[in-house]
């Protein structure tokens, strides 16, 4: 090609790869990934951070995390338990696609899904094409809700995908731009993405949509260490803020969330929340209409029950309410209706929590009787 001075045009959706500029003479940006958005072309999201991984002392190997290092510390069982009720508190049952670090990580956070009766199967690139298929399809159908694996998902797997689970810490732009860009397809009825980062990624590489670069690779090292520098000093000035109150990721200068509508005050560069430190529970986010939806699907859930032999009093239905809401339930009519995903996801996270809190309570309960047991014997 140069020596017959023939024209080479590349296109890429992520131009990030080592070694491109020994191929192309100039990069140029003919659109922005927020500029796709705004104009509709790509959906816009909501992200969530959650219980971001320590990753201090594990190494780095050819350019990222060693997977076997990094496996173990993702594979704690509080950040699993904090994939899985977030997922059933924020994923509000959309198809979903959740990134693993190995194949251990991926069976084990399968396996907790399982136990909440969540439909998901573990990908991984042992897993057949022919097996991919079926399980693609059954996705595709709703027969399964959330696509487990192993790196085999992040590139040219375009399904309808609405939520997605980052649970693999990458020091990848390209590899972390991938990832979410599964989900940013529009489809119909679809308004927004929705991104439970358990990775840190979002924090350490940034949205999305803030990535880009004005320059390819060459492969000179130094070219590449001024280049890395540089965008270093990008991603602090532009890095994501977590909400101290619903955990909504907001934009570097986004001060009042957008999810939530929470303020923090500034005391040394430090944000707080006056009171106590609670989970989502403004009444701002819910419209009149909300509200009365919302009523009616807790009191249609409460006729389901008593049809199947459970009694739920009005005063659990109330108090359900206000910890969905955030008030308690006034001037609303007393008309049941089927429970949306939103309103089940939000009974079964509950119901999670307080299984986790009875078990709490047992164990010490355990060790306050071996105590008063050992001070009998002294």
């Amino acid at each position: 090609v140069d020596e017959t001075d023939i024209p080479v045009i590349g296109l890429s959706g992520s131009p990030f790869s080592k070694g491109l500029g020994k191929y192309y003479d100039n990069l140029i940006h003919t659109t922005s990934m927020r500029q796709l958005i705004d104009d509709g072309f790509l959906s816009d999201y909501v992200a969530y951070s959650h219980d971001k991984p320590n990753l201090t002392g594990i190494k780095t190997v050819a350019g990222d995390y060693h997977e076997g290092q990094l496996g173990e510390r993702m594979s704690d069982p509080k950040l699993i338990g904090c994939i899985i009720d977030t997922w059933l508190k924020h994923g509000e049952n959309r198809p979903t696609i959740c990134f693993c670090v190995n194949v251990a990580h991926a069976e084990f956070i399968g396996a907790e899904f399982e136990k909440v009766n969540i439909s998901n199967v573990v990908i991984t690139g042992r897993t057949p094409m022919e097996e991919r298929e079926v399980y693609f399809e059954q996705f595709k159908k709703g027969n399964i809700k959330i696509l487990v694996n192993v790196g085999t998902l992040v590139a040219g797997f375009d399904s309808d995908v609405r939520c997605i689970i980052d649970a693999a810490p990458t020091k990848s732009d390209i590899r972390h731009v991938q990832k979410l860009g599964r989900g940013l397809r529009t489809a119909k009825g679809k308004d927004h993405l929705i991104i439970l980062d358990h990775a840190g990624n979002l924090v350490n590489l940034g949205f999305p949509d803030d990535i880009e670069i004005d320059k390819l690779d060459t492969g000179d090292k130094q070219e590449a260490a001024e280049r890395k520098e540089k965008q270093a000093k990008e991603k602090k000035e532009k890095e994501p803020k977590e909400c101290g109150k619903c955990h909504h990721m907001k934009k570097a200068d986004e001060h009042e969330c957008s999810k939530c509508g929470f303020t923090p005050k500034f005391i040394e560069n430090v944000e707080v929340e006056e009171g106590e430190l609670t989970s989502i529970k403004t009444s701002n986010k819910f419209t009149k209409d909300d509200k009365q939806r919302i009523w009616s699907e807790i009191k249609g859930y409460q006729q389901e029950r008593l049809l199947s032999g459970k009694n739920l009093t009005d005063g659990w239905c109330s108090h359900l309410y206000k910890d969905m809401v955030g008030v308690w339930p006034r001037n609303l009519r007393e008309v049941s209706s089927q429970p949306g995903e939103q309103v089940r996801g939000f009974i079964k996270h509950k119901a999670i929590a307080w299984a986790k809190g009875k078990n709490k309570l047992k164990d010490k309960a355990k060790h306050n009787e071996w105590l008063e047991r050992r001070q009998n014997i002294a």
